[in-house]
């Protein structure tokens, strides 16, 4: 029990003193010591660094030093003790002075000293420096005050938040004047009130916040409905809103393109007016030379002479060969260009009819891949193909000698297409230059090549005949 009152006797004072080192030693926090009436009695290392006075030039001098002279006008030293009198506490946040005149913003609390008679024997304040914090504050104050002077002032393009389960959270201006809806009238509502009937009964509007929430955006556009009933075409930007990597809602920036919308369906609507047309063109043309074809045929038949009747035959295969061009056209979707492997192929299975060969005999071989060809290019290329079959089925394979001929094309990275057409038959007599062949098909077949800026060569080889052409496809 004594050595108990021994250590107590003696732990006390040392711990006073402990303290008072403590205080006096610390930096970040000012300890400031008044008399009743505002003097200052005591003062640390930490007040002597944060306010520039030492202990020496600032006790006796009132503490009202440290206030700026706007908050001495307005008696705001007194408040704060008059408060710490009656309260047993004032906690401030101001700007206050230094002894060089600079300013900065502290955070204190003051507390009374017990004094005798219930009166305070003085005032005991700490003081830290939040200039950094107030400064950051009133830097995002600032920013989120301008970013709101921003939003307030867009118009034209609809921005609000909407949170997890899709409830509208906030709605600027521009989103009244797009969808017709005040801020107070939408503002807890669902997001499914914008949603025309056949998406609400979708989920539409879940499914788009989902993909939002999965890929921390999501783009759409559809028809909305406005506060009014109307219905107008919407595109958006859904973006998630993110909290310590938490998605906690979702910002919305959506414009109403109605009129763009509009102006693209009457495009359309003219395309396929046009495009219409363009089938019937085609359609008739092709009427027009199967009656040619029929006037010729029917004028074959009155001459006598074989090589005049030949000559009217390969022109009526010629002119088949535009006309078939002219029917794809007419049942294609696509009326800008053609297939070059579905037109080789009709005018083969024509021209094999027209000449009575069978496929046992003589089998064609068309390329598997496929190349569209704009219609300017399709009918020369058209053309050179049907002279170069012809060729081959007159001439390459007489009596029951049978074979192949290969329909090959594909086109290169720098858009130039390669076409071959290769026989395996009795090829060309020796000697012979085709170049300076007076034939009607060989000359057709130089003509269009140039007409097609093309380059077309005859392969050298032990057998048959290989025509290549090769020429640069121009873009629709």
């Amino acid at each position: 029990m004594e050595l108990e009152q021994q250590r107590g006797s003696v732990s006390e004072p040392d711990a006073r003193q402990q303290f008072q080192i403590f205080v006096e030693t610390v930096e970040d926090y000012a300890f400031i010591l008044t008399s009743a009436d505002g003097l200052v009695t005591g003062w640390n290392l930490g007040a002597e660094r944060l306010l520039g006075y030492s202990e020496n030039e600032i006790v006796g001098r009132p503490s009202a030093l440290f206030f700026t002279p706007e908050d001495r006008e307005q008696g705001q030293p007194e408040n704060e003790m008059a408060t710490a009198r009656r309260e047993g506490r004032a906690e401030d946040e101001r700007w206050h002075l230094r002894k060089n005149g600079s300013r900065f913003f502290g955070v204190g609390i003051m507390s009374p000293l017990p004094g005798n008679n219930g009166d305070p024997a003085g005032f005991v304040k700490i003081l830290r420096d939040f200039t950094k914090q107030k400064q950051a504050e009133d830097a995002l104050r600032v920013s989120e005050e301008r970013f709101r002077l921003v939003i307030d002032s867009v118009r034209d393009y609809a921005l609000f938040q909407v949170d997890l389960e899709g409830i509208i959270t906030s709605w600027n201006p521009g989103a009244e004047r797009v969808l017709g809806y005040s801020s107070p009238d939408i503002v807890g509502a669902s997001i499914e009130c914008l949603a025309t009937p056949e998406d609400k009964a979708a989920g539409v509007m879940k499914a788009e916040l989902d993909r939002a929430r999965i890929y921390r955006r999501a783009e759409d556009e559809r028809w909305l409905v406005r506060a009014n009933g109307d219905h107008i075409w919407c595109q958006w930007i859904t973006n998630a809103i993110l909290d310590d990597g938490q998605v906690r809602g979702f910002v919305k920036v959506l414009h109403d393109e109605t009129k763009r919308r509009q102006a693209e369906e009457l495009v359309h609507a003219s395309l396929r007016e046009k495009e219409v047309l363009l089938q019937e063109i085609h359609h008739r043309v092709k009427n027009n030379l199967q009656v040619v074809i029929s006037l010729l045929n029917l004028q074959r038949s009155y001459i006598m002479d074989e090589n005049s009747s030949a000559a009217f035959e390969e022109t009526c295969n010629r002119l088949y060969t535009i006309a078939e061009l002219h029917e794809l056209l007419y049942a294609s979707p696509r009326l800008s260009s053609v297939s070059l492997r579905e037109y080789v192929g009709q005018l083969t299975q024509k021209l094999f009819a027209f000449y009575g060969i069978q496929s046992d005999r003589v089998a064609a071989h068309i390329a598997e891949d496929d190349v569209s060809l704009p219609i300017a290019q399709a009918a020369p290329c058209g053309l050179i193909v049907n002279e170069l079959l012809m060729n081959s089925l007159k001439y390459a394979f007489p009596g029951d000698r049978t074979g192949n001929i290969l329909i090959d094309f594909h086109v290169d990275g720098s858009r130039v297409c390669t076409l071959r057409v290769k026989d395996d038959g009795v090829g060309f007599p020796p000697n012979f230059d085709w170049k300076q062949a007076k034939s009607m098909g060989l000359r057709l077949i130089r003509v269009l090549a140039s007409q097609l800026h093309g380059k077309l060569e005859l392969e050298p080889g032990d057998a048959g005949v290989s025509f290549v052409l090769r020429f640069p496809i121009k873009l629709p």
